[in-house]
């Protein structure tokens, strides 16, 4: 998990620019990532049939799925 992750010693290792643009990043693509996830949720619920159920269930665990929940 480290090697594919890293060490702190070699984020802070980057350059001012680069941790600016990981904090945009995360702070920009995170929330937009939940309403996502909030809106497959609902059609899942709200789905009037099945396969809209299903695809609602599908849909929110690919949206939760993704790394950029894990950033912080």
């Amino acid at each position: 998990m480290r090697d594919a992750v890293g060490r702190l010693e070699n984020v802070q290792s980057l350059a001012t620019p680069w941790i600016n643009g990981l904090k945009i990043h995360a702070a920009a693509l995170t929330p937009c990532g939940i309403h996502g996830t909030i809106a497959m949720l609902r059609g899942a619920r709200f789905g009037r049939e099945q396969r809209l159920e299903s695809h609602g269930c599908f849909g929110a665990l690919d949206e939760f799925r993704l790394p950029r929940f894990r950033c912080s």
